[in-house]
């Protein structure tokens, strides 16, 4: 049940992260629909197949959410995919850092345990992720377009390669006893994200003001 639990709660977070982002084809009653429906039939077949451990190296299948989110949202395939890549560094961090606190002092932790700190680090976190990271992300992606191509298929790449590496240490981690030392690292690879994106989001913010200066200089307001 906790397995269950923990994989809905990331899940949910998921959901909202787009409900933020983007904008619905559908109502809200069809989107909820469309997704309830897709993931019992996704939480039935990891079950069939006794995939529901509770040990987070599965996680990556939440990818098959992309077909869904496609259906559902007014959105490029490649911002869909990017923003899906933000939402899961996000939460695979979460899950490291709850697993490998749990098991500081026994060398093991339970799911149960592991879902009560991974829920407790949601409660302190959501907030800043939604009101600063997701936007500033959001923004990025809106106006990276102004940029040469090749700017933006170095953020496009940038993006994708967080993901790759969290999910890297998600499977080293999942086999090794809780440290300081791991938690350090879940910590940093936090922070240099979160870090690198918002400077960049500063230099497209000074770049877009720029540009709206310039346009105003050559405008006669009254004319």
């Amino acid at each position: 049940m906790w397995v269950f639990l923990s994989a809905l709660e990331v899940l949910c977070i998921n959901f909202f992260s787009f409900e933020i982002c983007f904008r619905r084809k559908y109502s809200g009653s069809i989107t909820a629909a469309v997704l309830t429906v897709f993931s019992a039939l996704v939480f039935l077949t990891l079950a069939c197949f006794d995939f529901l451990k509770g040990d987070g190296k599965l996680m990556i299948i939440g990818f098959v959410f992309l077909l869904p989110y496609i259906f559902l949202y007014k959105e490029s395939i490649l911002r869909i995919f990017l923003v899906m890549c933000m939402c899961w560094t996000y939460t695979v961090c979460n899950y490291i850092l709850a697993i490998q606190i749990g098991r500081l002092r026994t060398g093991e932790s339970g799911v149960f345990i592991a879902f009560l700190l991974q829920t407790a680090m949601y409660i302190v976190t959501l907030y800043p992720f939604f009101k600063w990271c997701a936007p500033k992300y959001m923004f990025i992606l809106r106006n990276m377009q102004q940029f040469d191509k090749s700017s933006s298929t170095y953020f496009n790449l940038n993006c994708f390669l967080h993901f790759i590496v969290i999910t890297f240490l998600n499977f080293v981690f999942l086999e090794e006893r809780g440290s300081i030392l791991k938690i350090s690292v879940a910590l940093l690879f936090a922070g240099v994200t979160f870090l690198s994106y918002a400077m960049l989001y500063r230099m497209i913010l000074d770049s877009v003001r720029i540009r709206e200066l310039e346009q105003i200089s050559e405008h006669d307001a009254l004319t």
